[in-house]
């Protein structure tokens, strides 16, 4: 499941912000920091910038609004934020003070 929530390209977990996960046309889906690093080296047109996809090449057409122009990948920001959650649940879970005196000292 974590490696759905990370870009293939740089393996860091997907944000809301610079790592914000974008879809390219060929359904695969990079960080929004690695698609504006690996557009920097592809060859623009007069209509704009094309990418081709890190994974198969197939070319993405984004035009003059660039990568952040992409469409999100609004399913995997969802699981991002199941995930999230869960993980504050569990770490709050563990933050909690116990007696942390050995349970026979608690026997009358």
């Amino acid at each position: 499941m974590d490696e759905l929530l990370r870009c293939s390209v740089c393996t860091e977990r997907y944000n809301i912000d610079t790592r914000k996960p974008k879809i390219l046309m060929c359904h695969h889906t990079f960080c929004l920091k690695c698609l504006k690093g690996w557009a920097s080296k592809q060859a623009n047109s007069k209509n704009g910038i094309n990418i081709s996809c890190p994974s198969c090449r197939k070319v993405t057409s984004v035009g003059k609004k660039g990568v952040s122009s992409l469409q999100d990948n609004f399913y995997l920001e969802h699981v991002q934020s199941a995930v999230n959650a869960m993980d504050d649940i569990f770490v709050s879970d563990e933050e909690e003070t116990h007696d942390k005196k050995p349970a026979q000292d608690n026997i009358r």
